[in-house]
């Protein structure tokens, strides 16, 4: 029987086409194939009414989530559908409107699955589409992005196209038994790019099913860790190597010490750690600025690299510091030969631009196991040998001794100690008296610290100073000191005691903390103490490293109202001339001269142009270490004006200061004796 066709476009606008169409008609088979870009209604109509409104979705494909299926009816299907159909009177006709509502569903779920082609396209992460013997139905652009290979290059080929061959079968066998049986594989793969490029991937690879829980596809996600792993080997090669020299640093030479021991324990071999000091490095960066330091640490490092052995370690401790791990010996000897060899690789002239530059250095060696079977400590005797070189001079070898451990262990434990002994007020301050000379009137004190150390005992200053310098433990103290000693002089005024100047020493670290002048201001605020009963003393040598800089911070004290002072006046370097643009109100005269004037012309002289040039700068001038009454008339006769030392009384306690305020005059000069007598 003939079926008539008509064709609606466009609700509810509605156009007919009627058609008389027989089965087997070329028309009706364009109509059941499609348009690949159109959905439309169909409507088969008898002689009498409608008989069924049809609804055929023209895609001949389209993705589900990361699958791809295919949808459409075939010649039969439509055949069967149209006699199942074919309607009768009784049957109920489908209003334009219901008609209407489900193209609107239909466009929805189009637009949704347009969408979530454009997601699948626009992923970051590679995706890819096999089928279940792996070769490749469909792709996104991350995958052409990252892999090279285009749609046309791998669609219909297998992934094994992307091996990189650093992979066995045993590992492919693993990850696809465990996709067979899991339905799920991760991990990491080295893949191979379109150009041949080898990269690294995190590879997430799901196997889908079919209803009946066949394997029908693979998807496959994959991300790039190209950029991931150089970020982690940047920061491996930071935490093991010099930056500068690209040596490795003191961490990965520890621990290939550490390893060096294990295996020379077990072959009875010798450890050789040579601890490399260059000389006048700081001159150089002083100079010639640190650009042109930089550049000769790199080609010294690099003369170092390719003199040693491919076995041995060459590593940069910072600084100008370098340190050689050599085993495999079986002659301490070979390691005083290593060293020369070292001295004479450094020794060779450098020409860099202008600067034509010769270096020396000093080697400190230690050795195992004769020294010790520890890694840390053994570093330990090789650096101290190697201080023990320096002070031998430039180009000089040292081997550990046994007497070196034994000072350097003591420095250290002290080192160790002194880092808690603020925090358990081990610290206290005794005061040196200053007298007038003319007069024999006590004039101020000097604020001097000691450490009572629970282990040590009672530690002399030359022993926890200057490591308290090197570690920056003396900017604390420092700040400390000054507190306390502020703090003692607001004390005795306002017990009712004469104001005297209190005298407290700057360090050369302390002076060069960035917060110095505000450190200063506060102690002044807490403790209430005058500035003027306050004087603060520094060394030439601070003049000496940044000359603007020590005179801007003396000028902002001096406005404060604070008394200076330069202490230990001629151990420096700096002439007389200069003190006219010091803003100091004395000096003080170093013990070392006082100790001769009374017999050693030299040092009379010394001291009396001192006192002369004082004088006319208007300075008052303090002698330090007055031990005689022979000084003391020396100084009374050159007029100068204050003095200080076992003459008069060594550093007492806030107490005893407290006694000779109230006797605060000297007895006698000409008949003085080594210890003060209070009238």
């Amino acid at each position: 029987m003939p079926v008539r066709l008509w064709i609606l476009i466009g609700l509810p606008a509605v156009v007919t086409l009627v058609f008389t169409l027989f089965p087997g008609s070329p028309l009706l088979k364009i109509m059941m194939n499609g348009d690949d870009t159109k959905i439309f209604p169909i409507l088969f109509l008898t002689m009498v009414t409608i008989s069924w409104l049809a609804f055929r979705t023209a895609y001949s494909g389209f993705a589900l989530g990361l699958g791809l299926f295919t949808v459409g009816f075939s010649s039969k299907e439509l055949r069967r559908i149209v006699t199942h159909h074919r309607i009768t009177k009784t049957d109920r006709i489908r209003s334009f409107r219901q008609m209407q509502e489900e193209l609107v569903t239909l466009r929805a779920k189009e637009i949704e699955l347009e969408m979530i082609r454009k997601v699948f396209s626009h992923l970051s992460e590679a995706v890819v589409v096999t089928d279940a013997q792996g070769t490749v139905c469909s792709i996104n652009n991350a995958f052409v992005d990252i892999t090279g290979f285009s749609e046309k290059n791998i669609l219909g080929q297998n992934m094994r196209l992307l091996k990189s061959g650093r992979h066995d079968a045993a590992f492919y066998a693993t990850m696809w038994h465990t996709l067979v049986n899991q339905g799920l594989w991760t991990g990491n793969v080295w893949n191979r790019r379109n150009n041949g490029d080898i990269y690294p991937q995190w590879t997430v690879i799901k196997a889908i099913h079919d209803q009946n829980g066949t394997i029908q596809n693979f998807v496959g996600i994959l991300s790039d860790l190209t950029d991931i792993r150089e970020s982690q080997q940047q920061i491996e090669f930071v935490a093991n190597y010099d930056v500068l020299t690209e040596l490795p640093n003191r961490m990965l030479l520890k621990d290939r010490l550490s390893q060096a021991i294990v295996q020379a324990k077990r072959h009875k071999q010798l450890i050789g750690v040579l601890w490399v000091g260059l000389d006048r490095f700081k001159q150089i960066n002083a100079n010639g600025g640190r650009l042109l330091g930089d550049q000769v640490l790199k080609i010294l490092a690099q003369r170092l690299k390719e003199g040693m052995r491919e076995n041995d370690t060459i590593a940069r401790f910072g600084g100008d510091e370098f340190v050689l791990l050599t085993t495999q010996l079986d002659d301490v000897a070979h390691f005083g030969l290593i060293a020369e060899k070292i001295l004479t690789l450094l020794g060779h002239t450098l020409q860099l631009g202008e600067h034509t530059l010769n270096f020396s250095a000093c080697v400190g060696i230690a050795v195992y196991p004769m020294d010790v079977d520890n890694a840390e400590i053994l570093l330990k005797h090789a650096e101290t040998a190697m201080q023990q070189a320096k002070k031998l001079g430039g180009g000089s070898i040292q081997f550990y001794t046994q007497q070196m451990g034994e000072v350097a262990m003591r420095r250290w434990n002290t080192e160790v100690a002194m880092k808690n002994a603020l925090e358990r007020q081990e610290f206290f301050l005794l005061y040196q008296p200053q007298y007038d000379v003319l007069t024999g009137t006590l004039s101020g004190v000097e604020a001097l610290v000691r450490w009572n150390c629970p282990r040590f005992g009672l530690v002399t200053p030359d022993q926890f100073i200057p490591l308290a310098e090197e570690n920056g433990l003396i900017v604390s103290l420092g700040e400390w000191i000054l507190m306390e000693a502020c703090a003692q002089n607001k004390r005795w005024q306002d017990a009712g005691y004469p104001p005297i100047q209190m005298a407290v020493n700057v360090s050369p670290r302390q002076f060069k903390s960035a917060n110095l002048v505000d450190a200063v201001k506060r102690t002044l605020r807490k403790s209430g103490l005058d500035p003027r009963w306050l004087e603060l003393e520094i060394t030439e040598s601070m003049f000496l490293e940044d000359e603007k800089r020590a005179i801007e911070i003396l000028g902002q004290w001096r406005e404060l109202g604070i008394h200076l002072s330069i202490d230990d006046f001629g151990t420096g370097y700096s002439s007389l001339s200069c003190l006219r643009n010091y803003p100091v109100h004395s000096l003080k005269i170093d013990r070392s001269f006082i100790n001769d004037i009374a017999y050693d012309d030299q040092s009379a002289a010394i001291v009396t142009a001192i006192l002369a040039v004082a004088r006319g700068l208007k300075l008052t001038v303090v002698a330090e270490g007055v031990a005689t009454t022979e000084q003391l008339e020396f100084l009374r006769r050159s007029d100068c004006d204050k003095a200080q030392g076992f003459l008069f009384s060594p550093p007492v306690s806030a107490d005893e200061i407290v006694e000779l305020m109230q006797d605060s005059v000297y007895r006698n000069v000409s008949d003085a004796p080594m210890r003060p007598m209070l009238q």
